[in-house]
């Protein structure tokens, strides 16, 4: 990996897990509404105001985590186009998700707010930032597929076939072949790992 692209994905992987630590803060000191609209901070104003009834204090540490989300967009288009220069198409997705996941959050601080903190809104903004945590650490620990096909040997996502694939074969009471992902589970199945096909 290049010292550009280790410093990329290494920004990247921090500003992600800055965004965890700048969300909890948020949440920490109460200032989850101290920018109550969005997708400005205050009525007529995108950035905090003197006479903001939630307070300077709140509403900053609101802020502050809202820009960092353009920090980390910036970071992702950056990395995109670094990838899109390798013509590395598994990098490229990961790519993609980062800015693809850097807009959902983006959308979904709306709807937190807008929502005035619905928890399940809130459940939605963490879980998507670990998502994007995971996804920027296989990017800089340069970590290009999950596991690898077991009939070629080709690098596979961490999405399977959804029954398409013959990567999950089992035996399933002698009979090998068997696709665990869509084969119906029954009681008293003699379940084992298919050696039929190994090389």
């Amino acid at each position: 990996m290049s010292k550009v692209g280790r410093f990329l994905f290494t920004l990247l992987l921090f500003l992600q897990c800055a965004l965890i630590v700048t969300g909890g803060a948020v949440r920490l000191t109460g200032s989850g509404l101290g920018c109550p609209t969005w997708p400005e901070c205050t009525p007529g104003s995108y950035t905090p105001t003197p006479q903001q009834v939630e307070g300077p204090l709140h509403a900053w540490i609101e802020f502050g985590n809202r820009l960092l989300t353009f920090a980390l967009f910036f970071a992702a288009l950056a990395t995109i186009a670094y990838v899109l220069r390798l013509r590395r198409r598994e990098l490229f997705l990961l790519s993609l998700f980062q800015l693809l996941g850097i807009l959902g959050q983006g959308v979904l601080g709306g709807i937190t707010v807008l929502t005035d903190l619905n928890p399940y809104a809130v459940a939605s903004h963490f879980i998507l930032s670990i998502f994007l945590i995971a996804g920027a650490a296989l990017l800089r620990a340069g970590i290009k597929s999950l596991r690898k096909s077991r009939i070629n040997g080709e690098p596979r996502a961490m999405m399977c076939g959804i029954g398409q694939c013959f990567d999950c074969v089992v035996t399933i009471d002698g009979k090998p072949l068997q696709r665990a992902c869509i084969t119906p589970a029954r009681e008293g199945a003699n379940v084992g790992i298919d050696e039929s096909s190994r090389s």
